[in-house]
């Protein structure tokens, strides 16, 4: 499928990069807790979507496939695994596709999931919206359980996840509001 994916083929740069970290630096944090697991934070919240906004779909998404590489060649996640977050801050179903086509958020996933040599421990999403959880909902019989043993989708703050994960004390600032 890796072959057939035409969004992984995208005229990549050293100054996109350069210029998708930087329009992405507040929406895309990371770093490590008392294990050395590698903590990805994705803030969705209206204040930091609105700079990444500038951004195509297509931007974005060749954005995070380099993240996930850089995961991917992390020592310490390798070692100890990953764990990610998002904040979805009440984002919408709609709202939340059109930050990524549903067939990139397919690939993006079938990447993560299948492709992606890093163990991930735990992928938390906070402040979920109804629609999104319904949608989870709907979709979730279709995901393997060893893998939904791993996903949470949390309509509160999830800092009762982040303690029994013991990574409330790494959160960015300003990631919760």
């Amino acid at each position: 499928w890796l072959e057939n994916d035409s969004h992984l083929f995208y005229p990549l740069n050293a100054h996109f990069e350069m210029n998708a970290q930087n329009v992405m630096k507040d929406h895309v944090q990371y770093n490590y807790d008392d294990s050395g697991r590698f903590l990805l934070w994705l803030d969705f919240s209206p204040r930091v979507m609105s700079n990444v906004q500038v951004l195509s779909s297509k931007e974005r998404y060749c954005a995070l496939v380099w993240i996930m590489h850089l995961m991917m060649f992390d020592e310490k996640a390798q070692r100890n695994g990953s764990i990610i977050v998002r904040n979805a801050s009440k984002m919408k179903t709609k709202d939340y596709f059109a930050y990524l086509s549903m067939d990139m958020c397919l690939s993006y996933y079938a990447l993560s999931l299948s492709a992606c040599s890093v163990k991930v421990v735990y992928d938390i999403t906070i402040q979920a919206h109804w629609s999104i959880c319904v949608f989870f909902s709907t979709i979730s019989r279709f995901i393997p359980a060893r893998v939904l043993e791993t996903i949470g989708i949390r309509e509160d703050d999830g800092k009762e996840d982040f303690k029994w994960l013991c990574i409330d004390q790494f959160i960015p600032n300003g990631f919760i509001s």
